[in-house]
């Protein structure tokens, strides 16, 4: 689950490189809103701010799945 979950994580360039982010950013990413405000436009501390967000959300859905597929080899 957890390569599954890094794996969607890698659709960053193909969507970056296809649409730029699409009309009015509606295919935006948050890799790539990341990127926009870290390299782009070079606002740094928003961008790190943004990294350690997406690092928080990965890490907490990474538990949750670990925790509930470790529940459920318990049952049987």
């Amino acid at each position: 689950m957890t390569l599954s979950i890094i794996g969607s994580l890698k659709y960053f360039d193909l969507i970056y490189v296809m649409t730029g982010g699409g009309p009015g950013m509606a295919t935006e990413l948050m890799a790539t809103y990341m990127y926009r405000f870290f390299f782009a436009q070079q606002n740094f501390g928003y961008g790190a701010t943004i990294a350690s967000g997406m690092f928080i959300l990965i890490t907490l859905v990474a538990l949750i799945t670990i925790s509930v597929v470790n529940r459920k080899k318990g049952d049987f």
